[in-house]
């Protein structure tokens, strides 16, 4: 049974946890991001804030959606928050649905 006290613990867990990506989510940084998100994935659930990020191509929302993918393969989370303007106009351009909630 989850109490009012465990989810509030569980919200302020994840927002310490949440990793600040952007201002660019685009081809010129996806490699590096890459690298940061693999590393992150070792240690447990990801937590993406996508709230600064001004810039998104198809190769950011490529990053995205891979570390959804793999998380859920290795029955993790990986939780997209805040989504900016631009992610949201990227992803409606593609057809990506960032909406959704995974669960592993």
């Amino acid at each position: 049974m989850t109490t009012s006290t465990d989810s509030s613990t569980a919200a302020a867990c994840a927002a310490r946890d949440r990793l600040p990506l952007g201002p660019d989510l685009d081809l010129a940084h996806a490699a590096a991001l890459r690298e940061e998100l693999l590393a992150r994935a070792m240690r447990g659930d990801l937590h993406l804030d996508l709230g600064g990020v001004s810039r998104c191509d198809l190769a950011g929302l490529q990053l995205l959606v891979a570390a959804r993918a793999s998380a859920r393969a290795n029955q993790q989370l990986c939780t997209l928050h805040t989504l900016s303007g631009a992610v949201r106009s990227a992803g409606a351009t593609f057809g990506i649905d960032l909406e959704s909630t995974d669960q592993p």
